[in-house]
């Protein structure tokens, strides 16, 4: 069996011998991998890239809520 460092906390985990670090990752326990999850969520480069593009298209403006009168 491989060894191979978790992705999150860098902990050392057993891996199958079919492993490849360039097509996987491996987490140690559920609550690191609630961690990437989120982190994938929120922070990866997509999810920035798609906040960018998407203030981008409307000028930088706000959403509108309904207290606020349209223009």
């Amino acid at each position: 069996m491989k060894k191979a460092a978790c992705i999150w906390c860098n902990s050392i985990v057993t891996v199958k011998d079919r492993y490849d670090d360039l097509q996987h990752a491996v987490v140690c326990s559920q609550s690191c991998e609630d961690a990437e999850t989120l982190f994938n969520l929120w922070l990866s480069d997509e999810s920035h890239n798609r906040r960018v593009h998407y203030k981008e298209l409307t000028n930088g403006q706000e959403e509108e809520t309904p207290s606020q009168p349209r223009k």
